[in-house]
Formats: C-alpha cells, structure tokens, sequence
C-alpha cells in the first residue's frame, strides 16, 4: 500500500457500524480512516489527505457541524455526506443489522462514488 492514500474519514460514535462502513469501502479500494469522536477530527494527520469526511446518524447535528468545520478548515475543498438514521425501517436486533448490511452497502458505495467519483478515480487524484 501507498503511503499517504487516505481519502475518506468516517466519524461516529457507533464502533460496529464504523468498521462495517469502513470494511465495505475499503473492499471497494478505497482508503478508510475511522474517528469516534467529533473532536479527534482534529488529531488525523494531515498527511493524510482526506477528500471526503462521512458523518455517521450517530452523531448530535451539533456534533456533526463540529466534525464538518473542523476538516473543512483541516483539508481545504472536503466534501462531506451526513447519513441519516432509519429508524423504524428495520427490526432491532440480529435482523435489524443482518437488513440493515443488505441495503446499507450499496447505497453507501453509491453516495460515496457520486461525491468523490471511485477509488480508482481517488488515487488518480492523490497521486498525477
């Protein structure tokens, strides 16, 4: 792996869902950082250059706006793409995540690859 590749930070407090949502783009070949706390935006490095900054459901809106101006002012022209919580969409529980991953994935990809374009795209970008 390349040093310096990172390009997309995920924030929220849920650890699961962090490293579900971080697994699922990373299998895609994107290069995924994790933070579960707003202010920890701040200590991701900046040679770790981060083109788009994923705000999980978890977060307060006013966590949300903290995360989002901090890596505005960390990485000049980051996109950012807050997600929203389904509740009452899926059951709780076991089945509720099991669904949950069946949709989840793909729109995720989906979002991620309209902001930033593929991974292929985003290493291209970090590295002419």
């Amino acid at each position: 792996m390349k040093k310096n590749q990172s390009s997309i930070l995920i924030v929220g407090h849920d650890e699961h869902l962090l490293s579900t949502r971080q697994w699922v783009l990373q299998t895609r070949g994107y290069q995924v950082l994790t933070v579960q706390q707003p202010e920890a935006v701040q200590e991701v490095p900046l040679s770790a250059p981060m083109r788009l900054v994923v705000l999980c459901h978890t977060l307060t809106e006013e966590e949300k706006q903290s995360a989002g101006s901090i890596a505005a002012e960390r990485w000049p022209g980051v996109k950012l793409l807050a997600l929203a919580g389904e509740a009452g969409r899926h059951p709780t529980g076991l089945l509720g995540q099991l669904l949950h991953t069946m949709d989840g994935p793909a729109k995720l990809l989906s979002m991620v690859t309209n902001l930033v374009g593929t991974s292929a795209d985003v290493q291209s970008a970090q590295h002419p």
